[in-house]
């Protein structure tokens, strides 16, 4: 059988490069955020694609007042 977990280590970072970039935008700031240089889409790479939709989405309810809560809990991940 084979083994599911094969190349989901996280290891699969190495070698990505993570860029954010703030820049003026009308009266407020734009960030742009790029994870790339992914040798392979894998559910790895799903799983941090949507992860870091999750952050981003935090990120701008805070920058906007809101309290948008954690991502991580302690036993979960929140969505």
């Amino acid at each position: 059988m084979p083994d599911i977990h094969h190349g989901e280590s996280g290891k699969e970072w190495e070698g990505t490069d993570l860029i954010f970039t703030i820049q003026p935008e009308g009266s407020g700031i734009r960030l742009d955020f790029t994870h790339s240089n992914w040798r392979e889409a894998t559910p790895y790479f799903t799983s941090c694609n949507t992860t870091w939709g999750g952050l981003m989405f935090r990120i701008k309810g805070a920058a906007e007042g809101k309290r948008p809560g954690p991502l991580f809990q302690r036993n979960a991940v929140a969505y």
